[in-house]
């Protein structure tokens, strides 16, 4: 009857300990992306922020098909498809200093703040912007428009450039 008893409280802890770990794993605990700083000049430093193909995955850029037009005198001539990347970094990255004016983030093919870094090979392209060293401010990368989350990251601007790591940016909604 002692080992039915011992048997039951071991069971009734696994149970609860088990609930609390489900519970936990199904909690958004953020994501990580690469950032960098680095091209300081007298007064300002680049972030270089790391694009990688999964998130264009979750949604990319608008693309505007291109195709064959014909002229008004018959001829013909083919139009590249237009990707409207400004436009994809606008709506899903925002970074702003403490007052709340947004900083512009370029999109870049090559980032030398990455170069060597281990884990960075897939990605698509980075995103730069200039700031001033020792001011604060937040990046917000929003994965999809149509909803409200977003995933949060402040920091201030190094006074020099640093490597490549991955920083963990923190679930928000709206």
């Amino acid at each position: 009857m002692k080992g039915l008893v011992i048997l039951f409280i071991v069971g009734i802890i696994g149970c609860v300990v088990s609930m609390w770990i489900v519970g936990h794993m199904g909690t958004d605990k953020g994501t990580l992306i690469g950032v960098a700083f680095g091209n300081a000049g007298s007064d300002s430093i680049e972030v270089h922020v790391a694009v990688p193909v999964g998130m264009l995955a979750v949604e990319g850029p608008r693309v505007d098909e291109g195709g064959i037009v014909t002229r008004e005198d018959g001829s013909t001539y083919h139009v590249e498809p237009t990707v409207h990347w400004q436009e994809w970094v606008g709506e899903h990255f925002q970074l702003c200093d403490r007052s709340g004016k947004m900083i512009e983030l370029s999109r870049k093919s090559h980032s030398k703040q990455f170069d060597g870094a281990k884990g960075y090979s897939l990605v698509e392209f980075f995103l730069a912007g200039r700031l001033a060293p020792g001011q604060e401010y937040t990046l917000d990368y929003k994965p999809k428009r149509a909803e409200p989350k977003c995933y949060r990251r402040a920091f201030a601007a190094p006074e020099g450039g640093t490597k490549a790591k991955r920083v963990k940016f923190e679930p928000v909604e709206g």
